[in-house]
């Protein structure tokens, strides 16, 4: 039957003519008994007869619909029922009358149509794919059922994408059906899957591949904040700023930010100055010099007026908060333990808790991790102990060791780790990772290590050494040998035998030696049994001469052999010492020359009769004589004493001072002090001056080089280096203010004056304290009227108007705190001024809010 339907469809669509023939509809009542052989021949009739008949496409489109067709038909029915409604619809009244009477009308044509259009979405829904039920929309567009059809269509075709599950397959759906209820699922199904499918290898490399593919999408976030975890392993303050400069519109890159602010700690752990008014806490900024704006309620301070602590400690309702130091809140706990980890980062420990929290100001949870303890080993790495031990971490949590060890810590800019009774090394590039799982395996090789200032690093295992430069590269390779390090490079002791390697880990040598000894620039070698002594500024080639060696400083050296025994100068000078004499290298005891000492270049020859030669460091003989007594001033300067004759003479043995009968006592303030016939003078060293002998008691320096306190009948004066008096000497007490101004006192009356012009600047001073910011001299005075501060200058900043007056220091500033009190109104006046005496805050408190905030 489906050859005759096709038939009889091709010869009606074949010609389309208004008709008046409605001899079809005759054969709907063979259709209705189901005499459908009767209907097909009545209609082949009629077709050729008049192929245009709107009631041939009506009768062809019953015959199509009917059941035993099974929906082969059914777009034919509905071609015909379309057909059917455009003919009757153009036919005019005499043929629609003809039609009616005849039993076809407008509304059977419309109910066959609806019937058609049933039995078609029936079809679409047997058949159940996304191409039934799109064929259904595509032929059937304006069916009732074309809603419920792209409603279906869209569930079948997503649950094929979501079996496929491809990100294909989901870019396809939503490609496909843009409007479907199942699109957004199917774009972040789409993003899911494109994500996992571009990372899964989880590589910081694949991270960047997506993010230069997907600036802008749903997982962009994901995948900036998992490189930046990958890039925080090894990670500087460059590594951060690279990273937001290439992702800045992403949450790592404001999260890389915010690290990077962390490192300021002025910015988030300010020193601040608490006040209690109007039933509230105030908070004032020492660093910024600025009030706070927020204030609190019940605030617990750490010290006397001052929150020193990295959080602000208040309470409500008998309960613990916790306050960052710019108001914000932070946490409830109730701790046993808080420690300011630096950077931002704080560990706690809630009371009755074993773990430790490790916390961010910014309470981000990317930054939050817990366990038995941390430690902060530097800006970008931590140290992290849980049960199994310690393991390396990010501050952004990022596990860098693939197991953890006994400890960590760091040295310079390398990371030591030991495990047992071994020890690994690693630099920071080492600890740099390229994907999640790029965990480090750590070579615990070393039993023993040595750092040098050089970054050069010293390794033994067992009985095998080695040396690693900065970088972490073996300059001298992992041998069975004992490496000593120098003055001019090193020493391997390999058995009996030691080689030289040079600074630059070259060989100076091309030979082994029996022993080596070295000190700073000189060296002893042997071979052979004999010994032979090089210096850096004579470097040739050793000569091995003597029997025994022993090396004093860089500068000189005692050797013994068949000569005789020697003294060996750096500048090659030798002196070979006679029968019975010894030598004594002179050192200097003045606490003044202590950094100097190793430039202190002398020594003495003493034979048995005590007679003394002295020599400079070069080997040059500079005094000498019988029972002659010596003693280091300066590295330039020796003073010598034979007889009643005492002098002063240079390095080089020219006398500078010569006295007889005169004492001379210790550098002190570039002054040699000198008493003679009860009278001191000094010897001003750098100046090469000798001030006169007529002072009372040892002369003081006021102004090196320039002025100088001396006594005369038991009362103190000033004198520059020619003896000539600048301040007539006439007080108890002189203590230095300035090059030009004096602290001095007399009948217990102390007075700020002008050395020079003796002009009364500040009288009947009670009290004094001098405090240094910046290298700048302040002085805190208090005269009768009350506290003050002045400059060195004798300006006054601070008007002496106050009860009390302290001071604090900051890192590169200094602030003032000022009180003054007015018992009959029950009332504390408080101000802070900066350095410069500027006001910087004032404010009045009742007797019970003052003392909120400060200590008996």
């Amino acid at each position: 039957m489906q050859i005759k339907f096709l038939c009889l469809s091709f010869l009606l669509l074949g010609s389309i003519a208004v008709v008046n023939a409605q001899q079809a509809l005759k054969a709907d009542k063979y259709l209705e008994k189901g005499n459908l052989e009767k209907v097909e021949k009545i209609l082949e009739k009629n077709i050729r007869k008049d192929p245009a008949d709107p009631a041939n496409h009506y009768m062809l489109a019953k015959l199509y619909s009917q059941p035993d067709s099974q929906y082969q038909a059914i777009d034919s029915a509905h071609i015909h029922i379309e057909i059917a409604r455009d003919g009757f619809a153009l036919s005019d009244n005499r043929n629609k009358t003809r039609f009616i009477r005849k039993g076809m009308d407008s509304l059977k044509i419309e109910v066959l149509s609806l019937k058609i259009d049933s039995l078609a979405f029936e079809k679409a829904l047997k058949i159940n794919t996304a191409n039934a039920y799109q064929h259904f929309i595509d032929v059937y567009p304006e069916a009732v059922q074309t809603k419920e059809a792209i409603i279906l269509r869209n569930d079948r075709a997503y649950e094929i994408a979501l079996q496929t599950n491809t990100p294909a397959a989901m870019q396809e759906f939503f490609n496909k059906y843009p409007n479907a209820r199942q699109a957004n699922l199917a774009k972040d199904a789409f993003e899911a899957l494109y994500f996992e499918q571009q990372t899964k290898d989880k590589t910081a490399e694949a991270y960047k591949r997506y993010l230069q593919q997907k600036p802008h999408a749903t997982y962009t976030n994901k995948a900036a904040l998992s490189l930046l975890k990958i890039q925080s392993a090894g990670a500087n303050k460059q590594t951060l700023v690279d990273f937001i400069t290439q992702y800045p519109n992403t949450s790592a890159a404001r999260l890389a930010g915010m690290i990077l602010e962390s490192l300021s700690e002025k910015m988030f752990n300010p020193k601040l100055l608490v006040h209690y008014k109007s039933g509230f806490y105030h908070f004032f900024n020492i660093d910024k010099k600025e009030l706070l704006g927020f204030q609190l309620q019940a605030v617990l301070p750490d010290s006397c007026r001052l929150i020193n602590k990295p959080l602000i400690h208040a309470s409500k309702s008998n309960a613990s908060q916790w306050y960052l130091k710019d108001g914000t809140f932070f946490t409830d706990k109730n701790l046993q333990e808080l420690t300011y980890l630096k950077g931002g980062f704080y560990l706690l420990q809630e009371e009755g808790e074993l773990e430790k929290q490790l916390l961010h100001l910014s309470n981000d949870s990317t930054l939050f991790d817990t366990a038995i303890d941390f430690i902060r080993l530097d800006e970008f790495t931590l140290a992290k102990k849980t049960a199994s031990g310690w393991q390396l971490t990010s501050i952004l949590g990022e596990r860098i060791l693939s197991q953890p060890v006994d400890s960590i810590w760091k040295m310079s800019e390398l990371y030591f780790f030991k495990k047992t009774d071994k020890i690994a090394v690693a630099k920071a590039a080492d600890l740099k990772k390229n994907a999640e799982d790029d965990y480090k395996t750590l070579s615990l090789l070393y039993t023993n290590y040595q750092l040098y200032e050089s970054g050069d690093v010293w390794l033994a295992s067992n009985n095998f050494e080695t040396v690693l430069n900065q970088k972490l590269e073996p300059v001298i390779p992992l041998q069975k040998a004992a490496i000593k390090k120098i003055p001019q490079g090193w020493v391997l002791q390999k058995g009996q035998k030691y080689e030289l390697i040079n600074q630059d880990f070259e060989p100076m040598y091309n030979t082994s030696f029996d022993e080596v000894r070295a000190v700073k620039e000189v060296m002893a070698l042997k071979s052979n049994g004999k010994w032979a002594i090089i210096s850096s500024v004579d470097s040739k080639f050793p000569f091995y001469k003597y029997d025994s060696v022993r090396l004093f400083n860089s500068w000189v050296a005692y050797a013994s052999s068949e000569k005789g025994k020697e003294l060996i100068f750096l500048s090659g000078k030798k002196i070979l010492l006679q029968e019975g004499e010894i030598f004594k290298i002179l050192r200097t005891y003045n606490e003044e020359m202590v950094e100097a000492a190793d430039g202190v270049r002398f020594l003495t020859v003493i034979n048995s009769k005590n007679y003394r030669k002295v020599y400079n460091g070069s080997g040059k003989l500079i005094q000498q004589g019988l029972n002659l007594e010596t003693s280091v001033i300066t590295p330039q300067l020796l003073y010598v004493s034979e007889g009643s004759r005492q002098a002063l003479i240079d390095s080089t043995g020219n006398e500078i001072v010569s006295e007889r009968g005169a004492t001379f006592g210790n550098l002190q303030d570039g002054i040699v002090p000198i008493l003679k016939n009860r009278r001191f003078g000094a010897f001003l060293v750098k100046e090469q001056v000798l001030i006169p002998y007529q002072s009372d008691i040892k002369l003081r320096t006021y102004v090196p080089g320039q002025y100088f306190i001396f006594s005369k009948n038991n009362v103190l004066g000033i004198i520059d280096k020619t003896g000539k008096e600048v301040l007539s000497a006439g007080f108890s007490s002189i203590e230095y203010m300035s090059d030009s101004l004096a602290f001095v006192s007399r009948e217990d009356k102390l007075d700020l004056i002008n050395i020079f012009t003796s002009e009364l600047l500040l009288e009947n001073i009670t009290d004094k304290k001098k405090v240094v910011s910046q290298q700048k001299n302040y002085y805190l005075i208090r005269i009768e009227s009350g506290y003050g501060v002045v400059n060195s200058d004798a300006e006054i900043l601070i008007p002496f108007n106050f009860n009390s007056l302290e001071h604090y220091l900051s890192d590169d500033t200094i602030l003032w705190i000022a009180e003054r009190s007015v018992p009959e109104m029950n009332y504390q006046l408080l101000a802070y001024f900066d350095e410069k005496g500027s006001l910087l805050f004032r404010e009045g408190f009742t007797s019970e809010e003052y003392l909120k905030t400060v200590c008996d």
